[in-house]
């Protein structure tokens, strides 16, 4: 029984012998030895560092769980997500009855034959349509540089496009539309550092979505 005014044991200080100080510790000192009775807090209580323990352990083993839980779950969600695509373009499974093909197509998605519906310029997308739908361009040839091959600048870039584009045999179609251009994309030192190593070849008509048939020699 605690005496008025007596001062409670500390509950990190150790028994000692008469005549020695009382010693603290803050680490474990592990089990009792064989047949004492397990240790206290100085007032008769069990240790509570054993039962923080264990709560520790269950707490983290229900996280765990709810991890797993949660993971499988969006595994099942993502699994019908469709995978991304290469171009911004939505092509479709076959042309609608206005003739398009695919919208909002990026200009290194472009491929030589197709035909473009309110065409602005080689360096913006573009809607595909078929040939036979009105359009005002079409892009009649490509030539690729090697790979390997190191940024010729801009002027070497002019010659080659205006020689190989020159050069693009059209058929006999072209001659029904005599407002016919040439105009040609090529690559920006930007842009070749980056992989793009093609120039486009466009015939454009100046009077809007007028051409009603590929240009285009078989």
């Amino acid at each position: 029984t605690r005496g008025p005014g007596r001062t409670p044991p500390s509950r990190w200080a150790k028994g000692t012998a008469a005549g020695q100080e009382a010693q603290e510790t803050w680490y474990s000192a592990g089990p009792p030895p064989a047949g004492q009775p397990p240790a206290t807090d100085g007032e008769g209580r069990p240790a509570l560092k054993p039962l923080l323990l264990i709560g520790a352990g269950i707490l983290a083993a229900i996280i765990i769980i709810v991890v797993i839980v949660v993971s499988i779950a969006n595994r099942g969600s993502d699994s019908g997500a469709p995978a991304p695509s290469s171009s911004a373009a939505q092509p479709q499974a076959s042309p609608g009855a206005d003739g398009v093909v695919a919208e909002n197509v990026s200009p290194f998605d472009f491929e030589a034959g197709q035909c473009f519906i309110d065409f602005q310029a080689a360096t913006q997308s573009a809607t595909v349509v078929t040939c036979d739908t009105p359009h005002a361009a079409q892009l009649v040839g490509t030539y690729f540089y090697e790979e390997a091959e190191e940024f010729p600048g801009k002027d070497a870039l002019n010659v080659q496009a205006e020689e190989f584009c020159g050069a693009v045999d059209l058929n006999e179609n072209a001659a029904d539309y005599p407002n016919l251009r040439n105009s040609y994309g090529m690559p920006s030192e930007g842009t070749w550092e980056e992989g793009d190593r093609r120039i486009d070849c466009f015939v454009i008509s100046d009077e809007g979505n007028t051409i009603k048939t590929s240009l285009v020699s078989e």
